[in-house]
């Protein structure tokens, strides 16, 4: 039987590079993004339809997110697997940050996240079967920036969170991990990579000199989902070319 994942943020970026890469490694992929238009128009135009299925969701809505995960397992039969790569980020200095601000960004980066890894998990020990779960953190999470407290937040305490709910899921081997990716070329980085300026700037500050292509962070987001990381669980996989490591 065809492992079944669900991938949030698929409709572009690193999302839609792990709903690829997941489907060429032989999973049921469910994709979900709030954006079903460019999603579904993905999915078509990839050849990816039916080893694909396109789905719409807020991830900010928590019910919402539980409802999907147990509507993919009633249809599919299981749940395997789940990428939340959902996210996005508003450059807001503390004199612009509002309450709605920081709920909303809470809401998509931590709530959202949080409770579908919960419904995930109840239908893996339901099945008394293990299963692995990866969120996508943020070099931000360790390295905070001017202008994203709010961000810089709801990356590490999503982090943190995951690492929580890797201490009580390993009774039922289930694996809860991170990828925390460096400067990434999606469309959340299109208004600094759009400056030569600003570029050239933000890839001084990285050892491997470059922003990373979607596909590299999905490769490690499909490593820690695969069997090849039995024995990783409660970890953050820093793909961020060196920045860290400065």
């Amino acid at each position: 039987m065809r492992k079944v994942a669900i991938v949030t943020g698929a409709a572009r970026g690193i999302g839609r590079a792990c709903a690829a890469r997941l489907a060429a490694d032989g999973y049921q992929v469910a994709a979900v993004d709030l954006d079903d238009q460019e999603l579904g128009g993905w999915v078509d135009g990839a050849g990816l339809r039916g080893r694909v299925e396109p789905r719409r969701l807020d991830v900010a809505d928590a019910q919402a997110g539980m409802d999907l995960v147990a509507d993919v397992a009633a249809r599919h039969g299981r749940v395997d697997a789940l990428a939340c790569v959902a996210g996005y980020t508003k450059r807001e200095t503390l004199d612009e940050i509002d309450t709605a601000a920081w709920n909303a960004m809470v809401a998509v980066l931590v709530r959202g996240p949080l409770f579908m890894t919960k419904a995930a998990a109840a239908d893996m020990i339901r099945r008394g079967e293990p299963g692995a779960i990866v969120h996508v953190s943020s070099i931000r999470s360790e390295a905070a920036e001017a202008g994203q407290a709010h961000y810089c937040a709801a990356k590490g305490a999503l982090r943190t969170a995951a690492r929580a709910a890797a201490q009580e899921l390993a009774p039922h081997n289930i694996r809860v991990n991170c990828v925390g990716p460096g400067l990434t070329a999606t469309r959340m980085t299109a208004d600094v990579r759009s400056n030569p300026t600003l570029r050239a700037q933000r890839e001084s500050l990285v050892p491997l000199g470059r922003y990373a292509r979607p596909e590299e962070i999905a490769g490690c987001a499909a490593f820690l989902l695969s069997s090849r990381a039995a024995y990783v669980t409660g970890a953050t996989l820093y793909a961020d070319g060196g920045y860290l490591a400065l």
